[in-house]
């Protein structure tokens, strides 16, 4: 081991070790695990790993953002952990990271806020066993392109604030197992890049209100998109359960957006009260509302079709139910439009083998906003034992 405190950190929950954390991190990769003490509160600023750099943070142990936004660089190195072109990476422990999000979720000016790890280009990184929790925005986030990544036995704990991102995966080869996601924002989410990813054994939660911000969000659920590269396939999610989000499955995409999405399976998952959908799939999205044809490289003026192509997706053993959803997260006296499914693909791009296969969620009330279970447009499938009788997908 190589505790950072044998490099002059104090932590002692006031004084900023980053210049300490920092020798043991440079001094460290590839010869044994940098540490923190156990019990106590290490205060830092933005950190650089090095290739081979293993991270370990013992029972009660805590590396947190310097609680200081006046304080906090204005650079490239925003994001707490920035990890670019780097591999053999390792964190694992039973510590917590704290990204002190709390100081960017109220602070007026704070339309940009750091990420907890910011990942592109890496290979062969680990999380594993730890805590993370109040980040400023995305928590895990793994750009394309990167490879070999495993999150393990990981609880990630945030507020209802919108933009704190759970997990945005992006890499072909990738094992999310065994990890609970409390948070405001898309909770385990597929984006561009994303193949071969299995997710198994997970739970979401919708966070608590965060008094004071001016960022409210909801958990997302189990997502696919959004995202600038497109492509998806062989996506699993498997044996999974959804607690008070948006929606239990989620798949969307904006009007702008291009690419495919191919072999993707959802089964033995179990929604609990969704506040919108048990299942969504959104192909005409206005998720963002500077959707420009400029963020795609198009000249001004021109008005890009839909062409994401949303094949081969597979709904096996869903089972859920709808229910109340409480007024701190509807709003007071609003009722949140509720249905078991909307299915909203594009003529420009239809979507094409949806299958659903033993799935159950039950109740569902009509509504002269939602005379029906669920929507179908431009989609067609096929079904084996699914209730209620409007999710059956058209056939082909």
């Amino acid at each position: 081991m190589c505790s950072v405190l044998l490099f002059g950190a104090m932590c002692d929950n006031a004084t900023d070790d980053t210049l300490a954390i920092q020798r043991a991190l440079d001094a460290c990769n590839y010869t044994g695990s940098v540490s923190l003490p156990a019990g106590r509160c290490c205060l830092s600023f933005p950190l650089t790993l090095h290739n081979g750099t293993a991270l370990y943070l013992p029972a009660g142990s805590r590396l947190k953002a310097f609680p200081d936004v006046g304080r906090w660089p204005n650079t490239t190195m925003f994001n707490f952990v920035e990890l670019r072109h780097k591999r053999d990476i390792s964190i694992w422990g039973e510590g917590t990271i704290d990204g002190s999000g709390d100081m960017w979720w109220v602070h007026a000016s704070a339309t940009v806020r750091p990420r907890l790890f910011h990942m592109s280009n890496v290979a062969n990184v680990s999380f594993q066993g730890i805590t993370l929790t109040h980040s400023g925005a995305m928590t895990l986030s793994f750009g394309s392109p990167c490879s070999n990544v495993l999150v393990d036995r990981v609880t990630i704990v945030n507020p209802a604030v919108g933009n704190t991102d759970g997990i945005d995966m992006g890499c072909d080869g990738a094992v999310i197992q065994h990890t609970t996601v409390i948070n405001g924002d898309d909770s385990i989410c597929m984006k561009g890049g994303a193949k071969n990813v299995l997710v198994t054994n997970c739970s979401v939660f919708n966070g608590e209100p965060f008094p004071g911000s001016q960022f409210r969000g909801l958990a997302g659920g189990l997502v696919l998109g959004t995202s600038d590269d497109d492509s998806m396939q062989n996506i699993t999610y498997s044996n999974c359960s959804v607690h008070g989000a948006l929606a239990g499955i989620r798949i969307k995409y904006r009007p702008s957006q291009h690419g495919y999405v191919r072999g993707v399976r959802f089964e033995r998952i179990r929604i609990h009260r969704p506040v919108a959908y048990a299942v969504d799939v959104l192909l005409d999205s206005n998720h963002l509302d500077d959707d420009a044809p400029a963020r795609r490289g198009a000249a001004p003026g021109f008005a890009r079709a839909h062409t994401v192509n949303v094949t081969d997706v597979k709904l096996l053993d869903i089972s859920g139910e709808l229910g109340l959803v409480p007024p701190a997260v509807c709003g007071e006296g609003k009722t949140c439009p509720r249905a078991v499914g909307r299915f909203r693909c594009t003529a420009n791009d239809p979507c094409q083998g949806i299958a659903l296969q033993h799935f159950n969620v039950t109740g569902f009330i009509p509504s002269s906003e939602f005379p029906a279970a669920c929507s179908w447009n431009h989609t067609t499938g096929s079904s084996v034992d699914v209730y209620p009788v409007a999710c059956r997908p058209p056939a082909p």
